[in-house]
């Protein structure tokens, strides 16, 4: 068997911001975040321009005390990928 290793370094394969979208309003909803807030972290990840620490450490402020790490913020993204 062969093993293949695809890269979507363009949104071909998956619409990135559409999936960070849909994570944030989920984010935003489990915690009683406003629109603005959501919004707010969708301006802050510039469509993934900006560093995952960067992005994740604001995130950790909203969650509350429980640590949101940069694998967390990778595997959400996954979990709510799609492809266009």
């Amino acid at each position: 068997m062969q093993r293949l290793t695809l890269f979507d370094l363009d949104n071909t394969l998956v619409d990135r911001l559409d999936a960070f979208r849909r994570w944030t309003a989920e984010f935003a909803a489990e915690r009683d975040l406003s629109d603005e807030d959501a919004a707010w972290l969708i301006t802050l990840d510039d469509d993934g321009s900006v560093p995952t620490p960067k992005v994740s450490r604001p995130l950790s402020a909203l969650r509350g005390s429980r640590e949101f790490d940069s694998a967390q913020h990778r595997t959400a993204l996954a979990v709510h990928g799609s492809s266009p």
